[in-house]
C-alpha cells in the first residue's frame, strides 16, 4: 500500500502536468514563437500591414508597457529582489527591426535611448536633422553612416555643451571597421574626432566603439525593441539554470553570400572550432531554431560565445544571454568596456587557445563569486542605469565592476 501510495501523488502531478500544457497550448497560441508581441507581428503581416503600420499601431502599447515599468521601479529594491521576476525597460539603441525608413519620422521613430534626446541626427543619405525643445531631454542622438564620414555642421552645432549618444546601426564609430562597407582612411577618423573636439559637447557615448581616446565612452546596444513593447521586458530574477554536461554554446547565425562573407567570417571559424578542438565542452546546435528553444538552451548552457557580425557590438544576443543567467564570452575591443559592467568574459581572439574548459570553469567560479545575486545584474540591463551615467557624463570606463567591488550604487 505505501508503494501504492506514493506513486498516486507522481501520477497526478503528470496528470496536472499535461493539462497545464494542454491549457497552455489552448491559451497561449504565442507559445511557440516566442511570445505575445511576436505572434501579433507575425498576425499583422500576414494580413498585410507593413512594418510601419505595425510601429505606428503599437504606439500606445509601448505607452502602457513603459508606464508599467516605470511603476515597477518604484517598488522598493528590497522588496523587488524578492519577488520572482522583474519588469525592466531594457537598454536599447536600435530602432524597430533595424528599418532606418522610420527615421524619416523622426523622433516618432526612436525607442530607448533615442527617446531621451532632443536632437537626433541621421547620417545615412538623405541626412535629416531634427530638433525639438531641450525640455527635460538630456542627448543628441546621431545614428552614424558607412557612407557618410563627414559629420555635418548642422549637427556639429547643435551639440556644443550636450551629451551625444551615436548608435542604432552596424556602422562602427569612429573608424568604419564593418566589413561591408569602405573603411574610412585614418585622415577621414582624425578629421571626425578633430570635429568633435571642436564642437565641446561634454561627452560622445558610442555603440560600437572603436576608439580608446578620452572623449568617448562604449555604451552595449541592449536589446532590439518590440512595437507593442518598446524595450520592456519579463526577465526572471533569479533564472533557471538547467546544465548540460557541456557548459557553452555556440548559436552564432553563419550568413552567407558576397554582401556578407568578410562580415561574418569570424563566427563561421568559432563554429569550426566549436566543432572541432572545443567540441568537448561547447555545444553547436542545428541553424534556425525557435525562440523559445533558443532562449531554452542559453539557460541550459554557463556560457554564451557572442561573436560579433555587423559591427562590434555582442547585442542583442549578449543581452539575451545575461537575461537567461548565461555569461557571455567576447572579444576584446574599445566596445568591450561597457560589457564589463556586467559578468562577461573577455577573450584577446577567437583564437583556439584563448579558451579551454578549465579556463571556463574557474571564470564561472569567480563569476558567480563578484555576483552573487542575479538581481544585481538585470538592475545594470535597465535603460535608467546607462541613462543615469550619461545624465552625469560619466565616463563608462570608470565604473565597470560589480556592485560589491566597488561598482556603481546611484
Amino acid at each position: 500500500m505505501a508503494n501504492l501510495d506514493s506513486a498516486r501523488p507522481a501520477e497526478e502531478t503528470s496528470r496536472r502536468s499535461a493539462r497545464f500544457a494542454c491549457m497552455r497550448k489552448i491559451v497561449l497560441p504565442w507559445a511557440h514563437i516566442g511570445g505575445f508581441s511576436p505572434w501579433i507581428v507575425s498576425i499583422a503581416r500576414r494580413t498585410g500591414i507593413g512594418e510601419e503600420g505595425i510601429w505606428t499601431t503599437g504606439y500606445p502599447f509601448r505607452l502602457l508597457f513603459r508606464g508599467i515599468a516605470s511603476l515597477w521601479s518604484w517598488l522598493p529594491s528590497g522588496l523587488r529582489r524578492r519577488l520572482p521576476f522583474q519588469i525592466v525597460a531594457m537598454m536599447s539603441v536600435r530602432p524597430y527591426q533595424n528599418k532606418t525608413f522610420l527615421l524619416d519620422r523622426g523622433f516618432r521613430a526612436l525607442s530607448g535611448i533615442g527617446r531621451w534626446s532632443h536632437v537626433f541626427f541621421t547620417a545615412r543619405p538623405p541626412s535629416r536633422l531634427f530638433s525639438r525643445e531641450p525640455s527635460g531631454r538630456l542627448f543628441a542622438m546621431i545614428f552614424p553612416s558607412a557612407e557618410v564620414p563627414v559629420l555635418p555642421e548642422s549637427f556639429l552645432s547643435a551639440i556644443q555643451g550636450t551629451v551625444v549618444v551615436s548608435g542604432g546601426t552596424d556602422a562602427t564609430f569612429p573608424d568604419q571597421w564593418d566589413r561591408r562597407y569602405r573603411r574610412t582612411t585614418p585622415r577621414e577618423v582624425t578629421d571626425r574626432v578633430s570635429s568633435i573636439k571642436k564642437a565641446e559637447c561634454v561627452r560622445w557615448y558610442a555603440e560600437n566603439l572603436t576608439s580608446y581616446d578620452r572623449i568617448f565612452s562604449p555604451i552595449p546596444g541592449g536589446v532590439l525593441p518590440s512595437p507593442w513593447r518598446d524595450s520592456v521586458n519579463f526577465v526572471w530574477t533569479r533564472p533557471r539554470r538547467d546544465q548540460q554536461a557541456k557548459i557553452a554554446v555556440c548559436a552564432n547565425r553563419e550568413r552567407s553570400g558576397a554582401r556578407y562573407a568578410g562580415q561574418f567570417v569570424e563566427r563561421s571559424r568559432v563554429a569550426a572550432l566549436s566543432r572541432g578542438p572545443w567540441a568537448e565542452f561547447v555545444h553547436v546546435p542545428e541553424p534556425s531554431l525557435p525562440l523559445p528553444e533558443y532562449r531554452q538552451l542559453l539557460r541550459k548552457h554557463l556560457f554564451t560565445l557572442c561573436v560579433e557580425g555587423g559591427g562590434i557590438d555582442p547585442s542583442p544576443k549578449a543581452f539575451e544571454a545575461l537575461r537567461q543567467g548565461s555569461i557571455p564570452i567576447i572579444k576584446e575591443s574599445p566596445t568591450a568596456d561597457a560589457y564589463r559592467h556586467f559578468p562577461a568574459v573577455v577573450v584577446q581572439t577567437w583564437d583556439e587557445s584563448e579558451i579551454s574548459e578549465e579556463f571556463l570553469r574557474a571564470e564561472d567560479e569567480r563569476i558567480r563569486a563578484e555576483w552573487p545575486d542575479w538581481f544585481d545584474v538585470i538592475e545594470r540591463m535597465k535603460l535608467s542605469y546607462w541613462v543615469g551615467l550619461m545624465a552625469k557624463a560619466r565616463d563608462t570606463r570608470e565604473f565597470a565592476r560589480p556592485l560589491g567591488m566597488g561598482g556603481v550604487t546611484d
